[in-house]
Formats: structure tokens, sequence, C-alpha cells
């Protein structure tokens, strides 16, 4: 139910947008207008299929779906990025380490910054 709503947006502001700017803009506006749009035009199938009580609870459920979908998707990413790291660390085991050692110094350098940071604004 989601689906078309997310996707279309990004579609259209990649087919509109010359700067990234751009893109993020129409994406935001394309957005805010086909939810509603297509959220009503749902609503309004199950509305004439089943009646207004269906109608209501598939409205109501329309936000809550999209928000598990989006999680879920969030989710299946987060688990490729750990498998391909897992393989990356079965068959690079050196590379692996040294990028997970590059990681925690990096890390550790912005965590100096900030402590850095965060003492010279209060001295001031």
């Amino acid at each position: 139910m989601n689906f078309l709503p997310y996707y279309l947006p990004g579609w259209l502001a990649g087919r509109m947008s010359r700067k990234q700017t751009d893109y993020a803009t129409t994406r935001l506006f394309a957005s805010v207008v086909a939810f509603p749009l297509f959220w009503a035009l749902e609503t309004s199938l199950v509305g004439w299929a089943t009646g207004l009580r269906w109608a209501l609870v598939f409205f109501l459920s329309l936000p809550l779906g999209g928000l598990i979908a989006y999680r879920y998707l969030a989710g299946t990413g987060r688990l490729r990025r750990q498998l391909r790291f897992g393989a990356l660390l079965l068959t690079r085991a050196q590379e692996a380490r040294r990028l997970l050692a590059e990681r925690r110094e990096l890390v550790e350098e912005l965590e100096r910054a900030k402590r850095d940071y965060m003492g010279s604004a209060k001295r001031r």
C-alpha cells in the first residue's frame, strides 16, 4: 500500500532534478502530495468494496503499515551489510581487521575532537 507513494516521488525527483538539493526538495514535495493522494484513492477503493467501517480501519492501518515496512526495509539493509562484512571477514580476514582498526581509530579521533570542542566551548 505504501510502495507507489514511496517509490514514485524518488523516481520523479531523479528525472526532474539537476542537483542533489533539487532532488531532496522535489522528493519531499512529491511525497507530501503522493501519500495523501494514494491513501485517499486506496481508502476509497476499500470503502467501495467493503463499506465505510472497513475503509476507516484500513485508513487507520496505513501509517502503521508504512512504519513497519520502513523498519523492515532498514533492518534488511543492516542485515545485508552485516552479511557482506561477514563474507569479507571470511575471504579477506586481514583486510577486514584493518578496516575495523581504522574505524576504531576514526571513532576515537571524533570523540577526542568532540571533547576538545566541548571543553573549549565551556571555557568561553
